[in-house]
């Protein structure tokens, strides 16, 4: 991606557009999906690939985020994973970060940047998210599974499906291994 000043200015400039973010009425619906069946005794588990949180602002309660979560960071030394809804998340960071790539690099030093505050740790924080070519949690991928096994319905909303869905997803919920709905809603191109 670049320096590491560059992916802390990237990310925090998320962050902060998150933040400002409500869940759109498809966040609300499917949390609206889970309370209807743990009324009736059974549940809802809601894996997602996004990492804006907003299934969680939306109430969402059994949720599984595969690729992590802008709110939570990773010490690259002791690999503590805390949440943090810091704004900015780091004093250093604060105006820092644009939606356009060729923005300027802050050139942040690396010391000044977000450390861990974990006892006797001053490790260099990450965010706590899935970059491309890194493996996902395992803990989380298996979680994933075992409930993709057990569940009697999947329904996969508010994907193009031009990436790949999640990699635990079991064949048999695979597009073309059983009927695949698909409810993702394009609008009207005029």
């Amino acid at each position: 991606m670049g320096t590491t000043s560059e992916v802390w200015e990237f990310y925090h400039y998320r962050r902060e557009v998150v933040q400002s973010k409500e869940p759109n009425a498809r966040h609300l619906a499917i949390t609206e999906c889970e309370a209807r069946p743990d009324r009736q005794g059974q549940r809802v588990v809601v894996i997602t690939q996004n990492i804006n949180e907003l299934h969680h602002k939306a109430g969402t309660k059994n949720l599984l985020e595969i690729h992590g979560s802008l709110f939570k960071t990773r010490c690259t030394s002791c690999g503590v994973v805390a949440e943090n809804y810091e704004s900015p998340i780091c004093p250093v960071l604060s105006g820092k970060g644009a939606p356009e790539p060729e923005t300027q690099d802050a050139r942040i030093p690396v010391e000044r940047l977000c450390r861990c505050e974990e006892a006797g740790c001053v490790g260099l924080l990450r965010p706590h998210v899935g970059w491309f070519g890194e493996n996902l949690d395992p803990a989380i991928l298996e979680e994933a599974d075992r409930e993709l096994a057990l569940c009697d319905l999947c329904l996969v909303v508010g994907t193009s499906s031009v990436v790949t869905l999640l990699p635990c997803l079991p064949p048999r919920c695979l597009p073309g291994q059983h009927q695949w709905p698909n409810l993702t809603w394009e609008p009207p191109q005029p």
